[in-house]
């Protein structure tokens, strides 16, 4: 399976309810940094478009602390949904070797 398949099934399995946003938050942000430079050897452009969730990760309020900049679950899928609906059609035109 290539990085851009995982990565992107990832997201699909969070946003469809098949994992909790704390599971995918910690799992996508490590598995993210681990792969980094392959997947952008894969397709560099998905990279870059996928590190905002990265960074969102970081930030998930699990807790529901409400501290101010923490993002709260339902901001976080949002986001993850928005950033999800660009880097389709970036997937899509990975490139081949």
């Amino acid at each position: 399976m290539t990085y851009t398949n995982e990565l992107m099934l990832l997201i699909a399995k969070y946003l469809y309810g098949e994992y909790s946003a704390q599971y995918f938050s910690e799992t996508f942000e490590a598995r993210y940094r681990y792969v980094y430079e392959d997947f952008a050897a894969e397709n560099r452009v998905l990279c870059e478009e996928l590190d905002d969730i990265a960074y969102d990760c970081a930030f998930l309020d699990i807790h529901d602390t409400n501290e101010n900049e923490l993002i709260k679950e339902p901001e976080f899928r949002e986001k993850v949904a928005e950033v999800y609906q660009r880097a389709v059609p970036l997937a899509a035109a990975r490139k081949v070797s």
